[in-house]
């Protein structure tokens, strides 16, 4: 998959979450642990979002993408 495709998904998926109330803090934000793609909050939560941008038809489902090891890299990004 190309960069422009995920670029085009993270682009996508800010604007939605705009679109339902939340404001985006910070895009693909980096520590020594790994990036999260997107952080964004509203006036009850702050999220921590993994954008997986697939095409139709795609092997692996953007689910299955963020595997356990994936979680946990950004459960300790989050924590920074």
């Amino acid at each position: 998959m190309s960069n422009s495709i995920g670029v085009m998904g993270e682009d996508y998926t800010a604007r939605w979450l705009e679109n339902q109330g939340f404001n985006i803090i910070k895009r693909n934000f980096h520590s020594r642990y790994g990036e999260i793609d997107i952080i964004a909050k509203n006036s009850q939560y702050i999220i921590f979002v993994e954008v997986k941008t697939r095409r139709e038809g795609s092997m692996v489902s953007p689910l299955e993408a963020v595997t356990a090891k994936k979680q946990k890299k950004i459960l300790l990004t989050a924590y920074i």
